[in-house]
């Protein structure tokens, strides 16, 4: 009796397996035959060694499997061949072309939430879309962004200060003001608007990320039917009513302000009234919808700012609390920040300038650093629409393959990364940099669909540490032996780093 019931449980759980996903053909498995890998257990593939694997032993675990079965090498799970990449050059002929932009279907899970905003749109509208948004990036917008950076820096300095002495968990503050950063010099929102200044929409970020990967975890909720009547499912629709909620809120308030400064513009002189008034990347939207309609709908607005929104203030909330977390440990590297510091800026209380960002050398190879060693986007994955031939291995994986690429362990290549458990930001010396294959460094993606934020994020983390780093000086109290980090969307420690922060005399 128990048999009959595990074999029907099972029997369906085969059924289910077959129903999420296209099963491969004939001709994909025989070509991933063909390619390394571990052990397989007969239908199942590599599915059960996966699940027997603690979530935050992932990433350890992929490490692992990347030693010992070198730059290529496959995993069945569920039916879906999964084939991982660690070496650049193979990784280049990947991400370099226009042919493999689209991405992974562990990306299917954002789908309620970012729909086909730029993360995670494919083919002619990715494509369109990429066309059209590249101006919101450039150099004179960003250059109004500055400002706002460095309130926002001055801001959280303060507010780091009134817990002078004090032992905390810093991660908040700096998620605070990378929201705020985001929604005004992105947006041209001002979260003071809010009774609680973002921080529902803070909370319910985090909890989508953990859903996101819930549903991603959990190959039974693939099913749409299933997923809407489960627990998560019905979890998940709370948390999007907020986040929607929240853009929705941030666009109604900034179309009305275009609205108003449209009826006003026709006697303005548009420098002059661009000088005064810096448009937003929401602002480059609406405009563009103004002008033509149909190139941007009031759906692909909201698309694009859920997905900036998100992007634009998670990744770089935890890029900089790993920077301060690393200075902390090494005393040695946060004085040569120092000493940088007071080079430019003295004992003054003067705000960043440009001329100042690019004298902040030293600076920026610590945010490169940092960004090696925890990169805030830890995975990337591409689900091949035709086959990808790898001309370094004389090997093709074929069509319907998803690949996987860990830039955490990319970052960690010794060929490329002597020493790479060592803080190091000397490896970012222009003379170290072109001894380096260009894509064994990729914290912003690379080729066609890298992140169209980079400079703004740059931009921001050297303002904001600058910013902290002037006043503060802090001291690590979570020893680096203890962290353990979580390959979730961004990369996190499983327990919040603790810092000391300590006024600079």
């Amino acid at each position: 009796m128990i048999l009959e019931i595990l074999l029907s449980i099972l029997l369906i759980f085969i059924c289910i397996i077959i129903d999420f996903h296209e099963w491969p053909s004939l001709r994909t498995q025989r070509m991933i035959k063909k390619i390394r890998g571990p052990p397989e257990v007969l239908f199942f593939g590599h599915s059960p060694s996966i699940a027997v694997v603690k979530f935050e032993d992932m990433l350890n675990f992929f490490g692992r499997l990347c030693k010992e079965y070198g730059p290529v090498f496959k995993l069945w799970s569920l039916g879906i061949p999964l084939i991982i990449l660690n070496e650049p050059e193979d990784i280049e002929t990947l991400l370099s072309s226009v042919q493999y932009i689209r991405k992974g279907v562990d990306y299917d899970a954002f789908l309620d939430w970012l729909n086909e905003g730029l993360l995670v749109s494919t083919g002619a509208k990715w494509q369109y879309r990429r066309k059209l948004l590249t101006p919101a990036f450039h150099f004179r917008i960003l250059e109004h962004c500055v400002p706002v950076f460095n309130r926002s820096g001055s801001l959280l300095s303060i507010e780091l200060l009134k817990h002078e002495g004090k032992v905390i968990e810093v991660e908040p503050f700096v998620s605070k003001c990378t929201l705020d950063i985001i929604c005004e010099a992105a947006m041209g929102f001002s979260l003071s608007n809010l009774p609680d200044r973002g921080e529902k929409y803070t909370k319910a970020t985090k909890k989508m990320n953990n859903l996101v990967i819930r549903r991603i975890l959990s190959p039974w909720l693939s099913r749409e039917w299933f997923f809407r009547l489960s627990p998560t499912g019905r979890e998940q629709a709370r948390t999007l009513k907020i986040l929607h909620s929240f853009t929705d809120l941030v666009i109604k308030e900034r179309q009305e302000a275009f609205r108003k400064r449209k009826e006003a513009k026709e006697d303005i002189n548009d420098e002059k009234e661009e000088k005064n008034h810096p448009r937003s990347f929401l602002d480059c939207l609406l405009e563009l919808s103004d002008k033509d309609p149909g190139s941007l709908t009031q759906q692909g607005i909201r698309e694009e700012v859920d997905t900036f929104m998100f992007e634009g203030h998670d990744t770089t909330s935890a890029a900089i609390t790993a920077a301060l977390f690393l200075l902390g440990h090494h005393t040695d590297i946060q004085e040569r920040v120092f000493e940088e510091l007071d080079d430019i800026f003295g004992n003054s209380d003067r705000v960043a300038t440009m001329d100042d960002l690019h004298n902040l050398n030293y600076l920026e190879r610590v945010v490169k650093e940092t960004l090696r060693m925890y990169p805030s986007v830890p995975t990337m994955t591409r689900r091949l629409q035709s086959d990808l031939y790898l001309p370094h291995r004389k090997c093709v994986i074929p069509a319907t393959a998803n690949v996987i690429m860990f830039p955490y362990w990319l970052h960690r290549h010794h060929k490329y990364f002597p020493e790479p458990e060592v803080f190091n930001p000397d490896r970012f010396l222009p003379d170290e940099i072109i001894k380096r294959h260009p894509f064994a460094y990729l914290p912003f993606s690379g080729g066609p669909r890298n992140c169209i934020g980079q400079k703004f994020a740059m931009m921001e983390m050297k303002i904001i540490l600058s910013c902290i780093l002037r006043k503060i000086k802090v001291e690590s109290i979570t020893e680096i032996k203890e962290v353990k980090l979580i390959p979730a969307v961004i990369l996190r420690p499983q327990t919040p780093f603790r810092l000391k922060i300590i006024r600079r005399s």
